[in-house]
């Protein structure tokens, strides 16, 4: 059955790197809500300061995140680009590193959407 869910009507919770005990953002899974199995789609929330996961890559899982509210940067295989409300970042399985994140002094919000890929190995740089 199709879902409408507001966005204020998540529960969010911390996002942890556990073996680090870094609180990275909080994140509302939509996908759970709305009973999809095959994307995976968050709504991220990173205050100043916090990043949404360290840089990795992604052997087999697509991905991408659509900016909805303030302006985080993303690295890209050590490439910083600033990004702003209303743009969207596709990145596919590559051997390239990136990363998002809240360096200024204002809240982050955004959509992050990948594909729930079972045989993707992640690798943390």
């Amino acid at each position: 059955m199709a879902s409408i869910i507001p966005l204020d009507s998540l529960n969010l919770e911390p996002a942890k790197r556990i073996s680090a005990g870094e609180i990275l953002g909080l994140v509302g899974d939509i996908s759970s809500v709305g009973e999809l199995k095959k994307l995976q789609i968050d709504f991220e929330i990173l205050p100043p300061g916090h990043r949404s996961a360290p840089a990795h890559s992604h052997s087999e899982k697509e991905e991408c995140m659509y900016v909805l509210e303030g302006s985080p940067k993303i690295s890209l295989g050590g490439d910083v680009v600033q990004l702003k409300p209303g743009e969207f970042v596709t990145i596919p399985p590559c051997k390239t590193p990136h990363m998002i994140f809240n360096d200024s002094s204002n809240e982050v919000k955004l959509l992050v959407i990948s594909t729930g890929h079972e045989n993707d190995i992640v690798t943390y740089v």
